[in-house]
């Protein structure tokens, strides 16, 4: 993958987006980079439910997501989401050819209208042929909404195998939420 060719064991997009340029037009990169004073414009309470809300379909996950938010500030949350979307516009007008050479999956909530997430994974999955699962019953954070959905997926993507008569994973880091832990 990219820098590191033939050393990553699979790759599971959720609910994100590709980083090729041709996906995006230019006034969409211009807003990720412009998100700070739209942010900064909205009452904190009315971002705070137009993110929970948007984000997630279920009350777990809305509440997850109001419980993060509130940990900040309202400029710091601002600004880090901000950051956020500045690298990802950097990424892609880095025009890398962000080659994925192990197995992939693209995972997005049959909910998700958080930007336009849903559109990119399905062109995204579409001209490079790779897997698109919807998450039912989710949106843009369907780890959170739909776990065990999106866990069977990561685990069908990254199987244990067998290695000199041992149990072994891959050489990655893999979390995984049950809704029972989770809470």
């Amino acid at each position: 993958m990219g820098l590191y060719p033939g050393r990553v064991a699979g790759f599971a997009s959720i609910d994100s987006a590709p980083l090729k340029r041709s996906y995006y037009s230019r006034w969409e990169l211009a807003a990720l980079r412009h998100t700070k004073l739209l942010f900064l414009s909205i009452p904190w309470n009315m971002l705070v439910r137009l993110g929970s809300n948007g984000n997630a379909a279920t009350r777990y996950g809305r509440d997850l997501m109001k419980t993060m938010m509130l940990d900040y500030r309202k400029r710091e949350y601002c600004e880090l989401s901000a950051r956020g979307f500045r690298v990802l516009a950097d990424a892609v007008e880095a025009q890398r050819p962000y080659r994925i050479d192990c197995p992939i999956r693209l995972i997005c909530g049959e909910e998700d209208k958080a930007g336009s997430a849903e559109r990119y994974d399905r062109e995204w999955a579409r001209r490079e042929g790779i897997p698109l699962h919807w998450i039912a019953n989710a949106a843009h954070n369907s780890n959170c909404d739909a776990p065990d959905a999106v866990n069977k997926i990561l685990e069908e993507l990254l199987p244990l195998r067998e290695t000199k008569g041992q149990k072994d994973t891959p050489n990655v880091s893999l979390s995984f939420v049950s809704p029972s832990r989770a809470r």
